[in-house]
């Protein structure tokens, strides 16, 4: 890191045009543990289309410190980027980029991984933001963007980039209550971002023993007891209102084992592990419908309701139940109603008989079982 340079490793995780994850990280250095950076990057991917689109990590995997981890949708990312930069456009190409071929949105992750045997001035960080991070994203994501198969591009050695490193200041102390282990942070805020990733990298460099991993915006319903992160911002809900809300679930009488939790600790991830060993869905992430939007939620309230309307739509109402079963009953009856006339009236045709002995046989006529069908249908409606 002499001369206000630090060698890195991009550590990258995402989809390309025509393939979906590689488990083992489509860009990662050769002797990082994978399985281990897998566990901080499904948390990070977890339903991050509901946290704004966003999310800033820092955490520690064996001998190196993942710096400036983002956890994006493609689309969310380069709309902070505009907004962050006061542009209308960004002056390189990237619009082929934001989805699949199937027309899914590109959620991804990129990381820097800083080698702690490396670092020589634990007061220099690294110095890139979000505008660079997404510019060298794409340096690598280009080169299997429209292969038929992908495969982890391992990196040694001189395969490291290189990035400015700036002295560190610290302009962020965090104000942090701690609830069952889980740090939560107070005083997080999104456009100070960079100084509060800055203050948990330099704690990782200066204080390797303990755990300063760090993410922000996580959803209330991720914080299960597995939650790898030490430090954490809330996304849409105060840690007051947060804590409150956990004070009076407590406090309600409930039938379930007193293992259960306070609130409804909801993890989404459909990533398996075992051991540390990532395993079934590649993806971190539940897959994302063809066309589909993400939809950006302004609280864990609005969420939690938004998902509550859904589920009350699939539902079909008791009311409507009844009226398809009149209406299908219905329509059964007249089907057999017309089916013994045309049967009535082709015994006519063979009959030579006159119309009063026809009549006489009508009248005296067994009932079908097509009617005795008929009959039971209706006796069935007047029962709903």
């Amino acid at each position: 890191m002499r001369g206000g340079i630090m060698k890195v490793y991009p550590l990258i995780y995402s989809r390309t045009k025509l393939c979906d994850y590689v488990s083992g990280f489509l860009v990662r250095p050769s002797d990082l543990d994978y399985t281990v950076a897998a566990r901080y990057v499904s948390v990070a991917l977890d339903e991050v289309k509901y946290s704004n689109g966003l999310r800033h990590a820092v955490f520690t995997v064996g001998d190196y410190i993942i710096y400036g981890g983002t956890a994006c949708v493609t689309s969310s990312l380069i709309g902070r980027i505009l907004k962050d930069r006061s542009i209308a456009d960004l002056d390189f190409s990237y619009k082929d980029y934001g989805s699949d071929q199937a027309g899914r949105p590109i959620t991804f992750f990129i990381g820097f991984a800083v080698k702690k045997s490396s670092i020589e001035n634990h007061s220099l960080i690294p110095d890139v933001d979000l505008y660079e991070t997404y510019k060298i994203y794409l340096k690598y994501l280009e080169k299997q963007w429209l292969n038929s198969t992908t495969k982890t591009q391992m990196l040694n050695g001189d395969e490291a980039i290189e990035l400015n490193v700036t002295e560190y200041s610290d302009k962020y102390i965090p104000e942090t209550v701690n609830n069952q282990g889980n740090v939560l942070l107070k005083n997080y805020d999104e456009n100070s971002y960079q100084d509060v990733i800055n203050y948990y990298y330099h704690e990782l460099v200066t204080n390797p023993t303990n755990d300063s991993s760090f993410i922000s915006n996580v959803l209330p319903e991720m914080l299960t007891d597995n939650f790898i992160f030490k430090n954490t911002s809330l996304y849409g809900i105060s840690v007051e209102d947060y804590l409150s809300s956990l004070r009076k679930e407590e406090t309600k009488p409930t039938g379930n084992s007193a293992n259960d939790d306070a609130v409804s600790k909801v993890y989404s991830s459909s990533t398996k592990y075992s051991d540390g060993v990532l395993y079934t869905n590649p993806s971190p992430h539940p897959p994302i419908n063809n066309n589909d939007t993400p939809t950006v939620y302004h609280s864990a309230e609005q969420y939690r309701q938004d998902q509550g309307d859904r589920e009350g739509k699939k539902a079909f109402p008791t009311s409507g139940r009844i009226i398809l079963a009149i209406a299908i009953a219905l329509l059964v009856g007249m089907v057999l109603l017309i089916t013994h006339r045309v049967s009535t009236k082709k015994k006519l045709q063979t009959q030579s008989q006159s119309n009063a002995s026809f009549q006489e046989q009508q009248d005296e006529s067994p009932i079908t079982n097509l009617q005795e069908e008929a009959m039971r249908v209706v006796k069935d409606i007047s029962n709903l």
